[in-house]
């Protein structure tokens, strides 16, 4: 992101082709386009104190290291606030922002309740463009019950033991195991905890780069103790919602 607010275009209707004859125009299509904008929110770390010796003396390249961990927990928070947002700074998929939703039978109010069904029918909720391009989102301990499906004919619906390592497909969609989606700890009546997106359609903006990592040498100035602070500024938004269904426990 250039500045700190920036609208993007969201396709709402696409244009169509036609066949025409010599020296016939083709009937005109309307094809159009939501507005979605992006405003950068601010994220923060900032470390305990650390004593200058251990920077000094240690092998590892400390700064980078903790580079290497902000990094990685600026990634789980995107991935948790596409997930889980509650509004600040978005609505995630699973918190009601999905635009269609499939709720398990009658009194299957646990995760374990999930059947191969449930994920057929959240692929037929999707339009065919989207659907064809979206993927399974869950934690392992829905996969687990995944793993466990099996067809009339006692073969597993999605991959066998001591099939290859190469990912398996769930009714020919690929899956993502998310560590910030539900776990089975959080199974109960009317909770979201898997979804089908095309995530192509959930917008995060960067603004100013990944993130900065800066020193501060003189909060414990007197006993010679040092901290690092993480900047992030990013935007998220949800393009267009019907490209998006996620999973619900029965009430």
């Amino acid at each position: 992101m250039s500045s700190n607010s920036m609208k993007y275009p969201a396709e709402a209707s696409l244009v169509s082709v036609y066949w025409v004859g010599e020296k016939t125009a083709p009937t005109k299509s309307d094809p159009s386009f939501g507005q979605v904008t992006l405003t950068a929110k601010k994220m923060m770390g900032l470390t305990n104190e650390i004593p200058s010796e251990l920077l000094g003396d240690s092998l590892v390249d400390l700064p980078a290291l903790l580079t290497e961990q902000f990094a990685y927990a600026i990634g789980q928070e995107y991935d948790n606030q596409v997930l889980n947002g509650t509004g600040d700074p978005v609505s995630g998929i699973l918190t009601a922002a999905a635009g269609y939703s499939v709720v398990l039978g009658t009194g299957s109010s646990n995760f374990s309740a999930v059947t191969a069904d449930t994920f057929r029918s959240m692929v037929r909720k999707l339009a065919t463009p989207d659907a064809v391009n979206a993927e399974f989102i869950y934690s392992k301990d829905i996969q687990y019950y995944v793993d466990s499906l099996k067809d009339s004919q006692g073969r597993y619906i999605y991959r066998a033991p001591g099939d290859p390592a190469a990912p398996g497909k769930l009714w020919s969609r690929g899956v993502i195991e998310s560590a910030q989606a539900p776990a089975e700890a959080a199974s109960g009546a009317s909770t979201a905890f898997a979804a089908l997106a095309f995530l192509k359609l959930f917008l995060i903006g960067i603004r100013q780069g990944a993130m900065t990592l800066d020193v501060d040498p003189y909060y414990k100035f007197d006993s010679d103790q040092v901290r690092f602070r993480m900047i992030n500024r990013a935007a998220l938004a949800m393009a267009r919602s019907t490209a998006f269904v996620r999973a619900i426990t029965a009430a």
